[in-house]
C-alpha cells in the first residue's frame, strides 16, 4: 500500500497578501463589468498620482500596481476590463516595460504616461512605443480629466468611423 504525503505548509503572509489582493481586483473588475464602470490599471509609486487619477475619473475602477510584476499580473488577467492604462514613469525601466508588452499584446489600449524626468526624452520614449499622451508631473486633476475626455472622444470617433458611420463636428 502506497501512501501519499501532502504538505500542509501554510502560505506565506506575503502569499495570503497577494491571494486577498487578487480577489479584491477580481471582484472590483467583476463588479466594474456589471455597472459598465471604466477600469484602469495604474502603475505607480505616487499616492498623490493615484488620489488625481480617482478624482479625474467618474466612478472609476482602479487596478493599483506598485511594481512591475504586478502590473503585468493584473494586465493578464483583467484584460478584457481595461479601459485605460496609466504608468508613472518616474519608476524607471519598469514603465516602459509595461508600455511595450501593452503595445505588443493589446495595442489598442490606451495608455496616459506621466513623468517628472527629463520630459521630453520620456514624452518621445513613450509616443514611440504607443502612449496615446505624455504628461508632466505634477498633473493636476483638471489636466488628467481633460486628457481622458480627448481619448474617450478619440476612441468614440474611431468606433464610429470603423463602424461605417459618419462624424459630423
Amino acid at each position: 500500500m502506497t501512501t501519499a504525503i501532502v504538505s500542509r505548509q501554510r502560505p506565506a503572509p506575503a502569499a495570503i497578501a497577494q491571494i486577498q489582493l487578487e480577489d479584491k481586483q477580481t471582484a472590483a473588475a467583476t463588479e466594474a463589468r456589471a455597472t459598465g464602470a471604466q477600469v484602469v490599471l495604474l502603475l505607480t509609486r505616487d499616492r498623490s498620482f493615484e488620489k488625481s487619477l480617482s478624482e479625474a475619473l467618474h466612478n472609476p475602477v482602479i487596478l493599483i500596481s506598485r511594481d512591475i510584476d504586478e502590473a503585468l499580473q493584473i494586465m493578464a488577467v483583467h484584460s478584457d476590463e481595461l479601459s485605460l492604462v496609466v504608468i508613472d514613469f518616474d519608476d524607471g525601466c519598469h514603465g516602459m516595460t509595461l508600455l511595450s508588452a501593452i503595445k505588443n499584446c493589446l495595442e489598442k489600449l490606451p495608455v496616459i504616461v506621466a513623468t517628472s524626468n527629463d520630459t521630453y526624452h520620456a514624452a518621445a520614449v513613450a509616443y514611440a512605443n504607443g502612449a496615446a499622451a505624455c504628461l508632466a508631473k505634477p498633473i493636476t486633476t483638471a489636466e488628467l480629466k481633460v486628457v481622458i475626455r480627448q481619448l474617450r472622444q478619440a476612441k468614440l470617433e474611431l468606433t464610429a468611423t470603423s463602424s461605417g458611420g459618419s462624424i459630423c463636428k
